[in-house]
């Protein structure tokens, strides 16, 4: 589900899990979902910066 509030609860849920240096990728950033807003959310609050590919399409973040 690309909806705000199960994008926001997926990178809660499996960031925690992604060992340290480990990738977590996503996509659909820039459709009309909910995708951008919990991403942005989400990076902020934790201090994350998202990197983009694909013309902005996907996206990942990387842990430290």
């Amino acid at each position: 589900n690309h909806d705000y509030e199960f994008v926001l609860r997926d990178l809660k849920a499996w960031f925690p899990k992604v060992k340290s240096k480990g990738i977590l990728f996503g996509d659909d950033y820039n459709r009309p979902y909910g995708v951008g807003k919990a991403l942005a959310e989400f990076a902020y609050e934790n201090k994350i910066i998202v990197h983009f590919s694909d013309n902005h399409s996907q996206f990942y973040l990387i842990k430290d």
